[in-house]
């Protein structure tokens, strides 16, 4: 038997498995939201929780918008935490958790939301697992 054919015939047949998987992994490489009815759930209450954060941040900019402790009105994403850039000197008239420092602009950072966070951060982590 020549040597190609060996080697041909040696090879598995995984048309089952390719088959499974069509439409479950995009062109990029990651796991499509319809892969299993969990995971595309799970990433749904991600995207909420997201969406919720975001909101309620943007409620607290606006209410703290005139006392002069915001150092800009916006909200950004640093260490997969939403956090708001807070005047350094003013950290102490906040409830949060400072995570930082930004030595360029002087300014501090706080998560006003540790506990939304940590929702966040175990939904995340049921979808790796699902991704797994």
């Amino acid at each position: 038997m020549p040597l190609m054919r060996r080697r041909a015939l040696a090879i598995g047949d995984f048309r089952a498995l390719l088959k499974d998987l069509d439409g479950k992994i995009l062109p990029d490489g990651t796991v499509s939201d319809h892969a299993s009815v969990a995971l595309g759930r799970l990433r749904r209450d991600i995207e909420r929780q997201k969406k919720a954060i975001q909101d309620s941040l943007e409620r607290f900019l606006r209410s703290h918008r005139e006392e002069g402790i915001l150092q800009e009105e916006f909200v950004t994403i640093r260490n997969e935490r939403f956090v708001v850039p807070v005047i350094a000197g003013q950290r102490r008239k906040l409830d949060g958790v400072l995570h930082g420092a930004d030595v360029a602009c002087c300014s501090r950072r706080a998560d006003a939301l540790a506990g939304v966070r940590q929702e966040r951060t175990h939904h995340q982590s049921d979808d790796r697992d699902e991704d797994s």
